[in-house]
């Protein structure tokens, strides 16, 4: 009993050094998971917005075609493929 209370100091030091060493090891991997997902989050953000503006230049570009100033500047042009027009 007594050579178990001498060693009772170390051991406590021993169990607060692992858990010390655990949570930095805990830490550390939690920065890096959260460094990758903060990164894969903008690479989403970057693609949605990419997708938005294609969107919106297709938009204008189906309005613009459906146009009749459009249509008639198209019927002058010989080498100007006539658009889809929906007014005629």
């Amino acid at each position: 009993m007594d050579s178990f209370l001498t060693y009772t100091p170390l051991i406590s030091v021993a169990i607060v050094s692992g858990l010390f060493i655990m949570a930095l090891v805990n830490f550390s991997t939690l920065r890096k998971n959260m460094q990758l997902q903060n990164e894969q989050q903008i690479r989403n953000l970057k693609t949605q917005s990419e997708q938005q503006i294609y969107s919106r230049i297709m938009d204008a570009r189906l309005k613009l075609e459906s146009t009749e100033s459009f249509y008639q500047y198209g019927k002058r042009k010989s080498d100007f493929r006539r658009p889809i027009y929906s007014g005629r």
